[in-house]
C-alpha cells in the first residue's frame, strides 16, 4: 500500500557511477543514489547529469517502509509520471515503464482520446489505454508541436494492417526518428527493414 507520496526535491545533480536494466546508481556529495529511470540508455557512465526525481514511500505487508526513487532526463517525463499515478490502477511500476515512450505521442494521443494507438505503445494495456483516455487531460497548450503523433499512429496502423505483431511494431517504433519529417511510405519501408534486422526483441510486461 502507499504510505505516501513526496516530492521535496526537483532534481538532483549527480555523476552516474552504474547503469543497470531499470535504473542507474548516481552519486551526489559522496553520497550513492539508486534511481529507477524510464530510459537507462539516456545515461552514460562517468558523466555529471541532472536528474529530475520523484520519492515515493511504500509500506509492505510487513509494515516495513520502502522508499524508492524514479528519475527522469526531462521535467515533461517526471510530470506525466506524477499524472498517471493520478489514474485509476496505476502504480510507480507501471508508470515509469509507460514513461519508456515518447512523451508528445502519449499527449497527443489522450487529446485525442486514441485508445489505439496507446494501447500500440510498449507498457500500456487496453485497459490502461482506457482509463488513461478517460481521467486525464491536456490542454491544447500542451499539444506537441509536431507531427510525431500523425506519423507513429499511421505507421502503427499500417504495420497492423501488413500483418506485423505488437512486438515487432513496439520494437520498430521505439527505433525510428519521427523528427526526421519522412513520408509515411518512407517510414513503412524503414520501419520494415529494422524488424527484419531485428534478432531478438522483448517486450517486457509492466507490472504495479
Amino acid at each position: 500500500m502507499v504510505w505516501g507520496v513526496f516530492d521535496m526535491w526537483s532534481y538532483i545533480v549527480g555523476k552516474v557511477v552504474s547503469i543497470y536494466k531499470r535504473g542507474i546508481l548516481l552519486e551526489n556529495n559522496f553520497i550513492g543514489y539508486y534511481i529507477m529511470v524510464s530510459n537507462p540508455e539516456d545515461f552514460e557512465v562517468g558523466k555529471v547529469t541532472k536528474i529530475y526525481v520523484h520519492k515515493n514511500l511504500t509500506l509492505n505487508n510487513k509494515n516495513h517502509l520502502l522508499e524508492e526513487m524514479y528519475g527522469f532526463c526531462h521535467y515533461e517525463k517526471k510530470d506525466l509520471f506524477r499524472r498517471l499515478l493520478t489514474v485509476s490502477g496505476i502504480g510507480c511500476k507501471t508508470a515509469i515503464f509507460i514513461c519508456s515512450n515518447d512523451v508528445n505521442i502519449i499527449k497527443q494521443a489522450i487529446i485525442n482520446k486514441d485508445v489505439e494507438t496507446l494501447t500500440s505503445l510498449p507498457g500500456i494495456t487496453p485497459k490502461n489505454a482506457r482509463i488513461i483516455c478517460e481521467e486525464l487531460e491536456f490542454t491544447n497548450e500542451e499539444k506537441s508541436e509536431t507531427n510525431d503523433y500523425n506519423h507513429s499512429g499511421e505507421l502503427i496502423k499500417a504495420l497492423k494492417t501488413l500483418g506485423y505483431s505488437k512486438n515487432e511494431i513496439d520494437y520498430a517504433v521505439k527505433s525510428i526518428d519521427f523528427t526526421a519529417k519522412a513520408e509515411l511510405s518512407d517510414l513503412i519501408s524503414n520501419a520494415i527493414k529494422i524488424i527484419a534486422k531485428g534478432s531478438t526483441i522483448v517486450n517486457e510486461p509492466a507490472s504495479n
